[in-house]
Order: C-alpha cells, then structure tokens, then sequence
C-alpha cells in the first residue's frame, strides 16, 4: 500500500487534478486544510479490505502489550491504529511507518504486525498473519473509514455535465454489482467485468487475466472485502444527506485532538460544522443518474483504448522532486503532512 492521498489531496489544491478518490482520512483532512474541494460519492465502506495482521500468538489488544506495529501514515489504515492506541491506552505499543515494505520487517521480525491492506495484505497472510481487527470492525466502534470520490470546486462549477456523467456511470456500475440478478460479474464468463478487473489489476503475473477463472475467482474475493453503497441510498441522510460530513467531520476532531492536524477547519471559516456539511453534496449523484440510464453498461466499447493513457490534457509539465519545503496547502503549514514525502510525481 501507499498512503498517496495527501499527494492526491495536495495536487487537488494546486489544480494539477481535478477529480479524486480519496480514504477518509486524506479527506477530512483536505478538508480540514482548506482545499476546495467537494465528495460527491462514496466509492466504498472500508469492510474487511483492510486491518490489522499480527503474529499468531497476539489474540487481543492485550497481547499488543510493548510490540511494535507498522501502517502506511496518513491512511485510514494509520487512523484506525491511531484509534486502537485511545482505546487501549494501558496496552502500549510502537507504531513505525511502512508500505509495500511490511512484509519484510515482519519476516525479519522488526514488527509483530501491520494495519495495511492489498497485495501487502494478502503477503502478510502469507507469512502467517491472522486478521486481529478488520476496518469494519473499528468502523463499528463509531470510527468510520471508507473513500470518497472529491472533485475540486473550480471543476466542478465549470464542468457539472463531467461529474454528474463520472457518478452516474460508477453508480449504475455500483448498482449492477449489487444486484444479484446480473450475470456480468459471474466468475465463469471470460468477457464480462471480472475479466476486465483482473487484466488491470494483473493478479497473477505471467498469466493471461482473460483466459483464467482463478484469476476472475481472485477479482471477485478482492471485490467482496469492499462493502459499496447503494446508490439511492447513498443520497439519504446516512451518506451524502448528512452522515458522511459527519464522519469526515469526526476524523478531522480525532485527528486534531491527537495532535495529527492544526485544525479541523481554516482560519477563516466559524461555522466548523457547515464546512463538512456544505463541501457534501448528493446532487451530482442525483443528476448523474438521471443523465446516466442504465442500458450503459451495455454500450459498445468505442474508445479503443488498449493502454492507459499516460497523458491527456494536463497543465503540468517537467518533472517535480517533492521534499519537505514542497507541496504544502493552503493553510500555511510549512511542511506536508503526506507520508513523509516517500513517493515521487512523474
């Protein structure tokens, strides 16, 4: 895993991307920051994606006693840890930075485990790792993780038509996963979506997505640790009405009250809870799916795409080294609060 939504975060402000999906954390945080920026969908429910893997012998928060524990910073994975440490405040336990790198410091025995999530969890599982706390399972404690889809503001007051058209084709996407009744997502058909999913993700190197069940076998498990949303209820009031503001707005107060940020809103702003309230909307959602029907997911493929792009209209150019004096939002601070800057943009 890479906790890459503070860059994603950090490019939104500076109009280097216009429509994102980003964790929770990344997005209350933004928000927090004051990027300008609205969520207009929820991509996910974090479910058992992620969590935290340990060694066989630690059963419960008590064995996490004096270990020590890795997890991408700045990731919902970091927020739940972070989470778990309030909460078992007696049972003290070290907590380092690590991505793809996890695996490793397990092996080698640097760490006795990792909130992570992916190929890296699926690596820890490898090498004997037991699923001690999955998301959902802190999600239900009342500290909710899921990712959004975020558009920055400018966008989207030029080109509504754009993410109305981007969250109307993932919600009927969305609502055909859900529906039991659809056969595009059955494991035994080499044309349907699963076969897609598994060439762009290329589960299994060397062999050939298209041709083999146990890779489609293997999209179908990832896509089954996600709990996506219904679309209609989506709009309600426990999602884009009212309840995601509220759980971006509780990650912004942890993470503020744990000294991980400087604030849960900029400066300027006095109504803390309108900002959450009022960068959420349901309407694209809303328009989308009026502007999208559903005999979409049966149009004829015209873009012929046989690669993804590696460029298109974008305002960047060059090459850009991040370090600690660069990329930092608008809220003045003097240094990023990604994860420790460990990516490159190219």
């Amino acid at each position: 895993p890479q906790a890459s939504g503070g860059f994603a975060v950090a490019k939104l402000d500076d109009g280097d991307l216009d429509v994102a999906l980003l964790g929770s954390t990344p997005a209350a945080t933004g928000l927090a920051r004051g990027v300008a920026m609205h969520t207009f969908y929820v991509a996910h429910m974090k479910g058992t994606s992620q969590g935290l893997l340990v060694r066989p012998e630690i059963g419960s928060p008590l064995d996490m006693k004096d270990k020590t524990f890795g997890t991408p910073y700045g990731s919902t994975a970091h927020y739940h840890m972070l989470y778990t440490r309030k909460l078992f405040p007696e049972f003290h336990f070290e907590l380092i930075d690590c991505n793809a790198d996890c695996p490793t410091l397990y092996a080698a025995g640097s760490i006795d485990g990792a909130f992570v999530w992916g190929g890296v969890m699926e690596s820890m599982k490898g090498l004997g790792a037991t699923m001690l706390a999955p998301a959902k399972l802190l999600s239900d404690w009342e500290k909710a993780t899921f990712n959004t889809i975020s558009v920055r503001d400018d966008f989207a007051a030029d080109h509504s038509a754009v993410v109305e058209r981007v969250a109307g084709v993932v919600a009927r996407l969305d609502e055909d996963y859900l529906n039991a009744d659809p056969t595009r997502w059955n494991v035994d058909d080499s044309t349907g979506y699963l076969d897609s999913i598994a060439a762009a993700y290329k589960l299994l190197p060397g062999d050939s997505a298209q041709s083999l069940k146990k890779n489609r076998t293997a999209a179908a498990d990832a896509l089954a640790l996600f709990e996506f949303v219904d679309p209609t209820a989506m709009q309600g009031s426990d999602y884009l009405g009212g309840g995601t503001a509220a759980a971006l707005r509780e990650t912004a107060d942890f993470l503020y009250d744990i000294g991980r940020i400087a604030s849960v809103a900029p400066a300027e702003r006095d109504d803390v809870d309108a900002l959450y309230v009022d960068t959420t909307t349901a309407q694209f959602l809303e328009d989308g799916l009026i502007a999208v029907g559903v005999d979409v997911l049966g149009a004829d493929d015209d873009l012929n795409l046989a690669s993804i792009p590696t460029s298109a209209d974008s305002t960047c150019s060059g090459t850009l080294d991040l370090t600690a004096a660069t990329g930092t939002l608008t809220d003045g601070a003097a240094t990023s609060y990604s994860d420790n800057l460990a990516c490159e943009w190219r």
